[in-house]
């Protein structure tokens, strides 16, 4: 009995010596695309009450929803918020979801980032307000309902989230904004709110480098607090504090 064949006998064909010979090298496994879905509709009521608290306005969130482009959802027992994003045609491609307790903030098995959550102004010039998230975006729609402006004059757009900037790297235009150029060549101005902290004026500077060749691009973040929904918290604040104060004077001028 030969060397090769008293260890086959022993322990198995596997610990055969090969005798320089190499098995083929075992290849990693394929991931295929997952296919996209958007989470099912649960607990709406309590999700646009949770963005209502956040100071979102209420009759935009119904017209949203009435839309499909923000409803409730709930995983085990956890009540989230979603966010659709669609493309060109309509279709849901994305969607963010925020939880409505703690800081869970995700995305939908399967979502494509270069839709992200958007609304599309009604007619007149096309120019875009960019923001971090959803809730900022509808925080800005908001306070432009507060100052007497109609919401739908206005094209909002949540990048999900922004790529880090890195000393040396090359930095790439968030996709959903590029996709967003790319749908709508006559775009006449990006209007950047980030968030104003180091990481979003960091972003906004970066995309501004790249964007304003082909598109004039402003940079406004929010005048107060780190983001643009906490600026309207604060202002919804100062309302109230005032609306307290005036009707304090008039039972003083009675």
């Amino acid at each position: 009995m030969s060397f090769t064949d008293a260890v086959r006998e022993i322990v198995g064909d596997a610990a055969a010596p090969t005798h320089g010979r190499t098995s083929p090298p075992r290849q990693p496994p394929r991931h295929e695309p997952r296919e996209f879905s958007l989470p099912p509709e649960a607990g709406t009521e309590a999700a646009l009450a949770y963005l209502r608290g956040r100071g979102i306005d209420g009759e935009i969130l119904d017209e949203l929803h009435g839309e499909g482009a923000v409803y409730g959802s709930r995983r085990y027992s956890h009540q989230n918020v979603v966010f659709v994003g669609r493309d060109a045609a309509g279709t849901p491609r994305y969607a963010s979801i925020r939880a409505c307790a703690g800081g869970f903030k995700g995305e939908a098995s399967g979502s494509d980032k270069r839709f992200g959550f958007a609304v599309e102004q009604r007619g007149g010039p096309i120019e875009v307000h960019v923001f971090e998230s959803a809730i900022d975006a509808l925080s800005f729609a908001t306070l432009h309902k507060i100052r007497g402006g109609d919401w739908r004059t206005l094209s909002l757009l949540s990048l999900g989230g922004i790529p880090p900037v890195r000393p040396g790297s090359d930095f790439k235009v968030p996709c959903a904004l590029d996709q967003w150029l790319g749908d709508h060549p006559l775009c006449s101005e990006v209007r950047l709110h980030l968030d104003n902290d180091g990481p979003g004026r960091a972003a906004a500077r970066a995309i501004a480098e790249r964007v304003s060749p082909h598109v004039p691009v402003g940079i406004e973040p929010p005048a107060t607090g780190k983001d643009v929904n906490e600026h309207l918290l604060g202002v919804l604040a100062g309302r109230e504090t005032g609306q307290r104060r005036e009707r304090g004077g008039d039972r003083g001028c009675r």
